[in-house]
């Protein structure tokens, strides 16, 4: 990602699919992408987010919405 304030991670153990609701094989969580507001931090369980969807390629468009919101937000403060 070219971003610095964006992360990408591979979850090998999926961690984060079981965080967000893995049970089984069939609910791991892919494709997904979610936009945390400025200062977010993961406790226990993911903080709630600004904005959720998959899979990602029909998602992109109102993630960056979201985004652009949140920073637009974070910069008004």
């Amino acid at each position: 990602m070219a971003d610095p304030r964006a992360a990408q991670f591979w979850d090998k153990g999926r961690l984060i699919s079981h965080s967000l609701g893995e049970h089984d094989t069939k609910s791991i969580v892919w494709d997904y992408v979610a936009v945390y507001p400025p200062g977010a931090i993961w406790q226990e369980s993911p903080p709630e987010a600004l904005y959720h969807g998959s899979p990602v390629i029909k998602v992109t468009e109102a993630a960056r919405a979201a985004i652009a919101q949140a920073l637009a937000g974070y910069r008004s403060k």
